[in-house]
């Protein structure tokens, strides 16, 4: 069994027998020691266990021993020398989680003020959600574990992150999409989650090394597409994917009109249970979908064939009760997978989180907590972290003159007017213009025009990712 470091000082041994789970950490945050029933609970070695830093981010899905560390990582007052009390989650090896909570006891060494922490473990077999409104930053992790327990509990995973009664009826169609063998509509502003609820999808109705095969025809030529997609015969409609395959169609009305005939026909002869009726289709569309179908830039009968069961995703502005949790879910991500580590927010931080009208959605908010997390190397992000547009500085874009400035001509001062609003509505998009055409309410290639006679900066689309 592993011992405790020397600049620790000797620990006594009288808890390497005891019943309960117990582990030691040292200032540094890095575990130590631990006892037999620490390695039973958690289903870890101790010797592969001691020496890892235990940081503020959750369980890895694997079980493994980097999620565990951080399942030890002790709340604030414990950081300060303080006994504390915290819930966690702690996931085995073997896919099984057990909620505990976890009595952290400070200790000074008896070779001088370094601090070294006792932590003990209890299994708690009644789990209630806690608030994450009154009881301070802190609260949002336990939130957050709790979220994720109850998730691998009922879903074997936890990449749908949220709460509330909007939440529950997502899961409910998620879990219902999975348990039937007709193709899946998962409809939903860009950001909002769409390629993650179909994973999830995936995750429940597949075996874990079935594939996941994602055709998006933004990333993929329309030759590419049809050659990838299907049998080399422009005739045949015989997919190139395997039988246990989950397919995922993207971005629906973008695909040639052509592919669209084939695609219906493919899933038309699904139906009748004719052919390979194990691939799973989930196709992904905008909110404006049944509009696409109205401008006949999606086909009727693919639209039919394939909506027979629609999940529809709300934009995270309509979402704002689910925020700071996703934003914490989003810093642990970023810790996960990083050296430096943030605990979470301050209440300014979040209020700006929280006033925010993501207009990116999810994607969005996950790129503005990886920008802040980088800002500096505090334990709390604040409101200077934030970007300067989430922190709403945009009404400095145009400023009207002073009382006692010239006048400037008419003409000039809307001009000034306009440059204003065409470049705040492109930061807005990402530079994305047709979603700046539409916040602008004009037509795309009146946008060109004007950004050319403007001399705007033609900057490149940068649409992120959704996650």
């Amino acid at each position: 069994m592993a011992r405790s470091r020397g600049k620790n000082g000797k620990i006594e041994q009288s808890w390497r027998h005891a019943r309960e789970p117990v582990f030691w950490l040292d200032g540094d945050l890095v575990l130590v020691a631990a006892n037999a029933a620490w390695e039973q609970l958690t289903g870890q070695s101790i010797a592969q266990a001691v020496g890892l830093e235990c940081k503020p981010h959750g369980p890895t899905a694997d079980g493994g021993v980097e999620g565990l560390a951080g399942s030890l990582f002790p709340p604030e007052e414990a950081r300060r020398g303080l006994s504390a009390r915290t819930r966690t989650l702690i996931r085995r090896p073997d896919g099984s989680q057990v909620a505990c909570v976890i009595d952290f006891t400070p200790l000074r060494t008896s070779s001088g003020p370094r601090l070294v922490l006792m932590g003990v473990i209890r299994a708690e077999p009644e789990v209630t959600t806690p608030s994450i409104s009154d009881d301070g930053p802190e609260s949002l992790r336990t939130a957050l574990l709790t979220v994720r327990e109850r998730l691998w509990a009922r879903y074997g995973h936890d990449a749908l992150i949220g709460r509330g009664a909007r939440h529950e009826r997502l899961l409910a169609q998620v879990r219902t999409a999975a348990q039937s063998s007709s193709p899946t509509l998962v409809v939903g502003e860009p950001g909002s989650g769409r390629r993650t609820v179909a994973r999830a999808i995936h995750a429940l109705s597949k075996p874990p090394a079935a594939p996941f095969l994602v055709f998006d025809p933004a990333a993929i030529p329309a030759e590419s597409l049809a050659h990838t997609l299907f049998e080399s015969s422009e005739a045949s409609d015989s997919l190139r994917v395997p039988d246990d395959a989950t397919l995922v169609l993207g971005d629906l009305p973008a695909w040639p009109r052509d592919l669209q005939a084939r695609l219906a026909r493919r899933l038309a002869s699904d139906s009748t249970g004719v052919e390979r009726p194990g691939i799973r289709v989930v196709a992904l569309a905008g909110a404006d979908v049944e509009a696409a179908v109205r401008d006949d830039r999606l086909r009727n009968d693919l639209y039919y064939t394939i909506s027979a069961l629609v999940i529809p995703l709300a934009p995270l502005r309509d979402r704002r009760d689910e925020i700071p949790l996703l934003a914490q879910h989003f810093l642990e991500r970023v810790n996960l997978h990083g050296d430096r580590q943030r605990i979470g927010f301050d209440p300014e931080a979040m209020n700006i989180l929280n006033a925010y009208d993501w207009p990116g959605n999810l994607a969005e908010l996950a790129r503005v907590i990886a920008v802040a997390h980088a800002a500096r190397d505090d334990e709390w992000i604040n409101a200077s972290d934030l970007p300067a547009a989430i922190q709403g500085h945009w009404a400095g874009s145009y400023s009207p003159p002073a009382a006692n400035a010239p006048t400037a001509p008419l003409d000039e001062l809307l001009t000034q007017v306009e440059r204003a609003l065409i470049e705040r509505a492109l930061t807005r998009a990402k530079h994305n213009k047709s979603r700046a055409a539409d916040i602008l309410g004009v037509s795309r290639p009146r946008l060109y025009r004007r950004i050319k006679e403007l001399e705007l900066p033609d900057l490149e689309e940068n649409t992120p990712a959704e996650p």
